[in-house]
């Protein structure tokens, strides 16, 4: 037995005879009456969800399951092979239990196969994982009319949405759990003209560079919980030590810009010509969000230096149009850089914070 108090993701309950798997759950406080906690539930076996309010501190029966380490082997037919890794048997899975995470599986994957009393219930992937790209079209060059985004097939025959600037063959780090962009691994920046090729390898454009990616992950999921993406990113990070952790720096332009974004957008609106900011590229927005934020609040960094990096960011990951006509829009907000951080600087303390 449990209680409420012992939800989380994940865990199977056992319900009028039947498993069920909390995916989502919610602890609410209502300003009057008892508390209670709203939960999705999946049925392990059909693989139905179901909303169900349960109140605060009920007690509940939980299954017991036992989680175990599974490569992924083959697909044949309608079902999936999979070997344990302690015993090397072999089991058979059909799509069923598999899930929508099917369609990330890559060979010799290690998933956990969650049982109970010797069934398998359901698989669980990584939560992220590292994908070649076996096709997507190039991005239009100057084409500011698809938000920055195109289809991408992954070498497993998976669809994703990307930016513009993915290639064919490049490596992408993908959430399996909604199959939502996370960053490129790597990318063939060799066959790219001279003046593509990324620059800057400092600490405080990988920085930028996180950001940029973030920003247009939160967009692309309709986030505007900006803290809750950098806590999930961090944790992901915690978990998987290919994820490249957060830096404080990351974190400081990635919540500015979710502090002052109807600022920035309105700054920024006002610069733009030829183009309105819904029209851009989403990493275009991202990258002019981020830029106009460092030219009016980090002191520390020369303006120069801000548009720079900029336009750095947008030979790296933009199209051909978008260097110059971003260098253009900073050029001119940044004239007005010395007399915003100015004016901050002359505020008190507590009224600055």
């Amino acid at each position: 037995m449990a209680s409420t108090a012992d939800f989380k993701n994940g865990l199977v309950l056992n319900q009028e005879g039947q498993l069920w798997q909390i995916i989502e759950f919610q602890h609410v406080k209502p300003g009057k009456g008892p508390a209670f906690v709203r939960t999705k539930l999946k049925n392990v076996v059909s693989g139905k969800t179901v909303d169900k309010t349960f109140n605060a501190g009920v007690k509940v029966d939980v299954a017991t399951v036992d989680r175990r380490d599974f490569s992924y082997l083959y697909h044949d037919g309608t079902d999936y092979v999979f070997m344990d890794g302690e015993t090397y048997d072999q089991i058979n899975l059909d799509e069923a239990k598999v899930g929508d995470g099917a369609r990330f599986l890559l060979e010799n994957m290690q998933v956990q196969v969650s049982m109970h009393e010797g069934e398998a219930l359901f698989v669980e992937l990584p939560i992220s994982a590292e994908y070649v790209v076996s096709h997507t079209d190039p991005g239009l060059q100057g084409d500011r009319s698809t938000g920055g985004t195109k289809p991408a097939t992954l070498e497993t025959g998976a669809e994703i949405n990307v930016p513009l600037f993915i290639n064919t063959g490049d490596k992408l780090k993908v959430d399996t759990r909604d199959g939502s962009y996370l960053g490129r691994v790597n990318s063939k920046v060799p066959d790219q003209p001279e003046s593509r090729r990324p620059k800057k390898s400092g600490a405080r454009h990988r920085a930028r560079k996180r950001a940029v990616d973030l920003l247009f992950e939160a967009e692309a999921r309709d986030v505007t919980d900006l803290d809750g993406l950098l806590a999930e990113r961090r944790a992901l990070a915690a978990e998987d030590a290919a994820v490249a952790p957060v830096s404080e720096y990351t974190a400081q332009l990635v919540t500015g810009v979710g502090v002052d974004r109807e600022q920035l957008d309105s700054v920024i609106t006002s610069h733009l010509t030829g183009w309105t900011l819904a029209r851009l590229p989403a990493v275009d927005r991202a990258i002019l969000r981020i830029a106009v934020w460092e030219l009016f609040n980090a002191a520390d960094v020369p303006p120069a230096v801000v548009v720079d990096e900029a336009v750095e960011l947008a030979k790296e990951l933009s199209t051909d149009d978008s260097p110059t006509y971003l260098n253009g829009v900073l050029g001119k907000v940044a004239t007005l850089a010395p007399q915003v951080r100015s004016a901050a600087a002359a505020q008190p303390a507590d009224r600055r914070e």
